[in-house]
């Protein structure tokens, strides 16, 4: 991380500008690739470079979450002409995605945790569960995700018997 202080943009606007050096280390076939990425912050904030990266990373989730709200959701479609309407709507679609990631953060492993609703529900729940012919939900044999399935079906199982009993 390299503090640049104060900067004089054109125009005579001071800023302050942080460059930040990311650096993914990755594993493929044995062998290690190394990506190295550059990218600043601007901002008028008096903050330590560190701390002012910290809130800057927070922010860039969240906005995260409202482009997968957008993506996903189809946020930006208001279908109704009412204020309150469209509110409803738009918490209700907010509702919807913090329970699927609710759902993902008690339910499945970590590797599958970052998935987006569509990858979610076509990879894992489309290819991988099927009908037995007793009518109850399983595991697709050959599936990618057999096993995590499975567990899946195992935890959610438990969970009823627990309702029940």
């Amino acid at each position: 991380m390299y503090d640049m202080k104060e900067v004089v943009l054109t125009g005579g606007v001071k800023t302050r500008i942080v460059i930040v050096r990311r650096i993914n280390r990755t594993k493929k076939n044995g062998r290690w690739h190394v990506s190295t990425y550059y990218y600043g912050i601007s901002s008028c904030l008096e903050l330590p470079a560190v701390k002012l990266y910290r809130f800057y990373h927070k922010r860039q989730c969240i906005e995260a979450g409202f482009r997968e709200l957008k993506r996903h959701y189809h946020l930006e479609r208001q279908p109704f002409q009412g204020l309150k309407a469209n509110e409803f709507q738009v918490i209700s679609k907010i509702t919807a995605m913090t329970l699927i990631k609710i759902f993902q953060a008690e339910m499945l492993p970590e590797a599958l945790q970052t998935l987006l609703r569509k990858t979610l529900f076509r990879r894992i729940f489309q290819k991988g569960l099927c009908y037995d012919k007793a009518g109850k939900v399983k595991a697709r044999p050959g599936s990618k995700y057999t096993w995590h399935l499975r567990r899946l079906l195992c935890k959610t199982e438990r969970m009823r018997l627990e309702v029940i009993a």
